[in-house]
């Protein structure tokens, strides 16, 4: 790493020394002594070359732009905003634990901040004046990334309730917070985790969906069309949710569910009517390698998969995209899982929705596939660090460009798990996904990443099988109170048949 080189070179260490220990020299000099880097300095360096992204040009999308004005502002000591200096700093020292210096003293270093931080936050937010400041929301929504880096059981929980105070913050500021450069940024950021929190958890957005358009004239323009799509994709699938836990056929039931798939089917288009209409220069990726099929006990170690690679102008244009490819493959799970509750009769899978959905998303599929080598660095002619010529859209805070970023890791960790997921993802391509969320949690340092390794989830066939089981308890109680006649479970009908449900809109 480059900067446990730097603390070589600046510490008199030997390269075959232990680590941390001093190698002899024969030259002495005050000034070799005084150019030492401490910890502190080193973590800080290290989470501004990872995690800040800043923009070269107006309408483009950096990272965590806030943090380097906070942190200038907090330059004097004591610090002005001690809530913020702990949140920072435990941010840095966990990102600089598990992936630089994975000693027990950075661990307890970054703990002891992480403590301090929720103290001195609890306190801001009961003084009228600390709670309206800017450190005070980004102090949240840096204890929220901290529970993402350490990556415990409880840390999505943890995460959720950083991410609705930050929310709650937002709302109680209103349009003023939207006046300075740094509230807009935090806003975009607020916006975007909350967009996380609805899009996993399937549930409704804080506020009217409109309300959370205030960015669209600040240059923002195709991200907040997307995130706009992608929350009324989220209400879609609480609706489908909320329909199908009542587990009743009756005809009003029926026809909300077929208006939902009308809805779901509109909304995939909306999805790729966006897609066609961003600028092609800059926006879409181009394939700029072919890997060659290797063996399939070595497709967990490979940096890349089997096929193309893409390549990307910048790496927020790279994730707005895998966003787009998550949306999709979840919306066609909810029509399968809809039409396969509205045709108990059939079997789901010689349905025409069921063809429509396996290909959009085996395809869907193949390009985050494509896209993971330049999240995470990759080179065809030497395996690593990106040298692919760009338009550089933007450059992090300090540090190596070259380098791969454990913010292109923390960005690719959603769409793995997406995938991961899937019925349409084959055994092979399951394997590599889950070597890759290792490479992740255990190179980068984004340690929620191995957590997802071992989720047991596939969609859409367990919420069918879920469904199916639950109806089936529920007309067994049926049958037993004397409410409902015993079911007579029909053959499975080997034909490609239209669904009910598509036959009922048809009419």
């Amino acid at each position: 790493m480059p900067y446990r080189i730097l603390a070589k070179k600046q510490n008199g260490w030997s390269d075959d020394a232990p680590d941390g220990a001093p190698a002899q020299s024969s030259i002495t000099s005050p000034i070799r002594n005084s150019l030492r880097l401490s910890v502190t300095e080193l973590a800080t360096c290290h989470f501004l070359s990872n995690f800040v992204l800043l923009p070269r040009f107006h309408g483009v999308r950096g990272y965590l732009e806030f943090v380097l004005p906070l942190l200038v502002l907090n330059g004097s000591s004591p610090p002005k905003l001690p809530h913020f200096k702990y949140a920072f700093e435990a941010c840095a020292m966990a990102c600089f634990h598990f992936r630089v210096q994975r000693g027990r003293t950075c661990s307890l270093i970054a703990r002891g901040h992480y403590v301090k931080a929720i103290s001195a936050t609890a306190t801001a937010l009961q003084d009228p004046e600390l709670s309206n400041q800017d450190s005070t929301l980004a102090a949240i929504l840096l204890l929220g990334y901290f529970e993402n880096f350490v990556g415990e059981k409880a840390g999505i929980a943890a995460w959720s309730s950083h991410i609705d105070g930050a929310i709650q913050l937002v709302k109680a500021r209103g349009s003023a917070l939207m006046q300075t450069p740094i509230g807009r940024d935090l806003f975009l950021t607020v916006r975007t985790q909350m967009l996380s929190k609805v899009f996993i958890a399937a549930s409704d957005p804080p506020m009217d969906i409109n309300w959370w358009d205030t960015a669209l004239g600040s240059g923002d323009h195709f991200t907040a069309q997307a995130q706009q799509l992608h929350i009324r994709g989220a209400q879609l699938r609480l609706e489908v949710i909320r329909r199908l836990d009542s587990q009743s056929h009756s005809k009003s039931n029926v026809e909300a569910i077929s208006a939902l798939v009308r809805h779901l089917r509109q909304l995939d288009q909306d999805f790729v009517s966006w897609a066609k209409s961003l600028p092609p220069q800059l926006f879409r990726p181009r394939t700029v390698a072919w890997i060659d099929s290797a063996r399939h006990d070595r497709h967990v170690n490979n940096e890349g998969f089997t096929g193309r690679v893409d390549f990307y102008v910048d790496i927020m244009i790279a994730a707005l995209w895998n966003m787009y490819r998550c949306s999709r493959i979840l919306l066609w799970a909810v029509i399968v899982r809809l039409t396969a509750w509205g045709c108990k009769s059939l079997d789901y899978r010689t349905t025409p929705e069921y063809a429509t959905a396996a290909t959009t998303c085996v395809d869907m599929i193949s390009d985050i596939i494509a896209s993971i080598p330049y999240h995470l660095g990759w080179n065809p002619s030497n395996g690593r660090a990106t040298s692919f010529p760009q338009h550089k859209l933007s450059s992090f805070a300090c540090g190596d460009e070259q380098a791969a970023k454990c913010l292109g890791g923390y960005l690719a960790t959603w769409p793995l798990t997406c995938i991961l997921a899937q019925d349409y993802t084959t055994d092979s391509q399951r394997a590599w996904v889950k070597g890759r969320l290792h490479y992740i949690s255990n190179d980068l340092g984004v340690r929620y990443a191995d957590g997802m390794v071992n989720m047991k989830l596939r969609m859409p066939s367990m919420l069918i099988q879920r469904d199916a089981t639950t109806a089936a308890y529920k007309s067994f109680d049926n049958i037993l109170s004397g409410k409902a006649a015993p079911l007579v479970c029909p053959p499975l009908s080997t034909n490609i048949t239209k669904s009910p449900l598509t036959a009922a809109d048809q009419n």
